[in-house]
């Protein structure tokens, strides 16, 4: 496969995830770690276009399903920091994409972002994994965690095969993929798994006071 049809199939997975609305949704009060709008560079230079966006959204209180108040703050700051890890792959992530797209070397940028999954997402997985899902299993929410483990190993294949990939584009594609499954995975986090602990009566904010991987350095 060529670098333009493969830079095309990658085209086409961006937009199915935009049709299908799989975009990660950050609450407002996180504007000031990603600013107003993050919208990720095109993979080709011209014409420029949006293909994923991290959206800003004002969450309504009939929406929020936490069991007790007293979590949300904690679960507030595990969101902000989220938004912090998706905005920081994501500048990692298109540097190499970018490199790849404009012919370039783009080793650096791919050991700058194997630097950062190492210490800051793989850092996040495995303290969540220690954490949340001995709890979630105890709390009865097997299948949930399942669920959660196959994400966990699929990211880390990823990052094993970004690592070890032949080429600039085959370390390109892994790449991409690695942001997409981990948006999703940090959806299921906020939007099912931290709502689920705290329905099983789970102090979520006492769970996660101290855990800097998980909730950012508060």
């Amino acid at each position: 496969m060529d670098v333009q049809r493969a830079l095309a199939l990658v085209d086409a997975v961006d937009r199915a995830f935009v049709n299908a609305g799989a975009v990660h949704d950050i609450d407002a009060r996180s504007a000031d770690h990603v600013g107003h709008l993050i919208s990720l560079r095109p993979l080709h230079s011209s014409p420029p276009r949006r293909l994923i966006q991290v959206r800003l959204v004002q969450t309504d209180p009939r929406e929020r399903t936490m069991s007790s108040t007293a979590a949300e703050p904690a679960v507030r700051a595990a969101e902000e920091h989220h938004a912090e890890l998706w905005a920081e792959l994501t500048e990692a992530t298109y540097a190499l994409i970018d490199a790849v797209a404009r012919g370039e070397d783009a080793g650096p940028a791919r050991a700058a972002l194997l630097d950062y999954l190492r210490a800051e997402v793989i850092a996040h997985l495995r303290t969540e994994q220690l954490v949340l899902y001995n709890l979630a299993r105890g709390a009865g929410l097997q299948p949930l965690v399942a669920s959660l483990e196959l994400d966990h190993r699929a990211i880390l294949r990823l990052v094993e095969t970004l690592e070890n990939a032949p080429s600039d584009l085959a370390a390109a594609l892994a790449a991409r993929s690695l942001l997409l499954l981990f948006a999703l995975r940090m959806e299921k986090e906020e939007k099912v798994l931290l709502p689920a602990l705290a329905e099983h009566g789970i102090d979520v904010a006492d769970l996660l006071a101290g855990r800097p991987e998980v909730v950012g350095a508060r």
